[in-house]
């Protein structure tokens, strides 16, 4: 793992919505690319749980990680796991007893048995092979002509014909080079489940279809992509998604748009953990503008 300094504080801010728009899409990248950084990501959101448990944090940070870490059922369940570890831990702190410093145990044999012991061991086995030598020394030379007699001999190589010096031979290309090679598909459970969205027909259209996002299993990450055509024209995007409760399950603020290949539009990775098969919201702020949403609706897909 190239873990990078300070993962901790950086993971640390992403979590509580501190970090700012450009660091959260790189660290974002870095997620689903570094099992070990998401494992860290898990153990610090664990961590920021059992401090708001114990009454750690301060108020204002406390109602954060209570809305982004512990508004869904999944973080709810994180939550009171964290609840039940820090009882655990101070029961056995009450009952925790003085304990005696480990003794190191006393050798079986000391050091000069030890040697006297590896050499009369060496002796034995050298005692050994001599007298198997000395058994089967006349069994030597009737094994070696039966092994020639049975041997057949060596075929001299075919010699290979000489390239013609007006048609030299060409090179050859590895099968995975080239600019028409396929890249490596991703590891099933990195590749995110992408959905895309489109306010163009969502203002005014009745009827119209809820797009759905598959989650197959063992998915770690979820990425949405909002389409920039039908948004007003700004700088900066706030961007929160909602469950059918109105229970914030992800908020960014200062969202850029970002090019994809097929255009501009606002990207939004969440853990798939955080979205239960359901139905969601997705509300885009423009700065200085007001409030649009979509809804989709999240289904458990099969690989």
């Amino acid at each position: 793992m190239n873990r990078e300094p300070k993962d901790d504080e950086l993971l640390r801010s992403y979590l509580l919505g501190d970090l700012p728009g450009e660091d959260a899409d790189r660290l974002e990248g870095r997620l689903l690319a570094d099992d070990d950084l998401f494992d860290l990501a898990e153990a610090v959101e664990a961590d920021l749980l059992a401090a708001l448990d114990r009454g750690e944090l301060a108020p204002a940070e406390g109602e954060r990680v209570l809305r982004r870490l512990a508004s869904s059922p999944q973080g709810r369940g994180r939550l009171a796991l964290a609840r039940s570890l820090n009882a655990a831990a101070g029961e056995t702190a009450g009952d925790r007893k003085v304990v005696l410093p480990f003794a190191r145990r006393a050798p079986a044999f000391p050091p000069p048995a030890i040697h006297w012991i590896a050499l009369a061991a060496s002796l034995v086995m050298l005692t050994g092979l001599g007298w198997f030598a000395w058994q089967h020394r006349a069994q030597a030379p009737e094994a070696t002509s039966r092994v020639a007699v049975q041997t057949p001999a060596p075929l001299a190589p075919p010699q290979a014909a000489a390239p013609h010096p007006s048609n030299p031979p060409a090179a050859q290309t590895p099968p995975d080079s080239g600019p028409g090679a396929k890249r490596k598909a991703p590891h099933p459970a990195l590749a995110p489940a992408v959905l895309t969205l489109s306010f163009v027909t969502s203002r005014g259209a009745e009827g119209e279809a809820v797009q759905q996002l598959r989650l197959p299993p063992g998915t770690r990450m979820a990425e949405i992509q909002i389409d920039a055509e039908g948004l007003d024209e700004a700088r900066s995007f706030d961007v929160v998604v909602r469950n059918r409760d109105k229970e914030t399950i992800m908020e960014k603020k200062g969202l850029a748009l970002r090019a994809l290949d097929w255009g501009q539009a606002l990207v939004l990775h969440i853990p798939a953990e955080r979205l239960p098969a359901g139905r969601y919201e997705v509300a885009v702020t423009p700065q200085g503008g007001s409030e649009v949403g979509k809804e989709f609706e999240v289904v458990e897909g099969r690989r």
